[in-house]
């Protein structure tokens, strides 16, 4: 039995009546008790592997930057993954050294990070690093982290969120707070103009940026910066 239910039965027969003594029977119990304790074993081993089937599938299906790191190693991660550092596929930064996803710079204190994890000390779970591409510059990530358990054994999980675009969200509301300031102290058009070109120049690329004035319905320039602009 399996937590009160039948699993499976041994069936002792004899022709001979009375072939079998009370430790006959006794000896047919404990192996149906070792028999029951194995057929338990592999039925948590089933229900395991089912849910980490569950949990891969999941894992594969999202979005985002990923790796599971286990040994510190990268045993598992995904395209998008790759795709952030610059790789054709993931199989290139599999089974290596997960220090080998940082710069120099950055790999004694994200090793140290996942040791004192990996021991039990509390420790953020969401914060800021670099990542290594694959032509050796860098991308700016949040990482954030989770323990799970990956083949039967113990994992990190690693999310990661470039913050490419995310700096460039914050330098374009730095530049409207600078603009709005230098606008609200200027008291002529030409400084408005160049304040407002300021702004744009901070964010954007462009050839020719130009500050046009309508008045008396008519459009004037009132300054360019780029490409001489056509006349």
């Amino acid at each position: 039995k399996i937590g009160g239910e039948v699993a499976a039965v041994i069936n002792l027969e004899a022709i001979e009546p009375n072939a079998f003594t009370q430790h006959d029977a006794t000896l047919v119990e404990l192996l149906a008790e070792h028999a029951a304790a194995a057929l338990q074993r592999i039925k948590q081993q089933e229900q395991l592997k089912a849910s980490e089937e569950i949990y891969r599938k999941i894992i594969e299906s999202t979005l985002e930057p990923l790796v599971v790191i286990q040994d510190d190693k990268v045993v598992y991660t995904n395209e998008a993954n790759a795709h952030l550092r610059g790789y054709d596929s993931p199989e290139e930064i599999t089974g290596v050294p997960h220090t080998d996803s940082y710069p120099p710079e950055e790999r004694e204190r994200i090793a140290d990070m996942a040791h004192r994890r990996q021991r039990g000390e509390k420790f953020p779970n969401r914060y800021m690093m670099k990542l290594l591409k694959k032509d050796g510059s860098t991308v700016e990530v949040e990482s954030s982290i989770t323990r799970i358990t990956y083949r039967g054994r113990p994992a990190t999980l690693s999310f990661a969120r470039d913050m490419t675009q995310w700096r460039h969200y914050e330098e374009q509301i730095i530049a409207l707070h600078k603009h709005s300031t230098k606008i609200a102290a200027s008291d002529d058009i030409k400084a408005i103009a160049e304040a407002t070109l300021d702004a744009v120049e901070e964010v954007m690329g462009f050839d020719l940026l130009s500050f046009l004035l309508a008045e008396n319905e008519a459009i004037h320039s009132i300054t360019n910066r780029g490409i001489k602009p056509i006349t």
